[in-house]
């Protein structure tokens, strides 16, 4: 019974966390185009699958977070763009050495499984939704 609290607990966490507004941090998140006391216009770049219900809980939460007052605003969509993730495209790492680019890494053990996990851990969307929109 414990294990069933105590796993319902984390997915209503989890849950929670997906419709927390997140400020731009470089590949999604909200940013403030301009604000007054009753209204604000908000750019909000999703990385996630389009989810009409979803989506507008978080364009919502962001209204809230931004204006400050804790009731629900009226949502106009200005515009909607998809645009490349740049996650997809990543910096060059390494050390150049002569004409050559070297690499360095430490490994714990060279085992086929440790590069399906880092591969899987290092998947992305191709593209992400870009939502300007006013709340009011």
């Amino acid at each position: 019974m414990k294990k069933l609290l105590l796993g319902l607990s984390t997915l209503l966490t989890l849950t929670a966390c997906q419709n927390m507004p997140q400020p731009y941090n470089g590949t999604a998140g909200y940013q403030v185009e301009s604000k007054s006391s009753q209204s604000a216009i908000l750019s909000y770049t999703l990385a996630t699958a389009p989810n009409h219900q979803v989506n507008q809980q978080k364009l919502q939460n962001a209204c809230k977070k931004v204006i400050g007052q804790n009731k629900p605003y009226s949502i106009t969509v200005l515009s909607t763009n998809e645009i490349a993730n740049p996650a997809k495209f990543p910096t060059q790492n390494g050390v150049n050495i002569g004409h050559s680019q070297a690499t360095f890494s430490l490994v714990g053990r060279s085992s086929n499984d440790s590069n399906v996990m880092r591969n899987t851990l290092d998947t992305h969307p191709d593209t992400l939704q870009v939502i300007r929109y006013q709340c009011s």
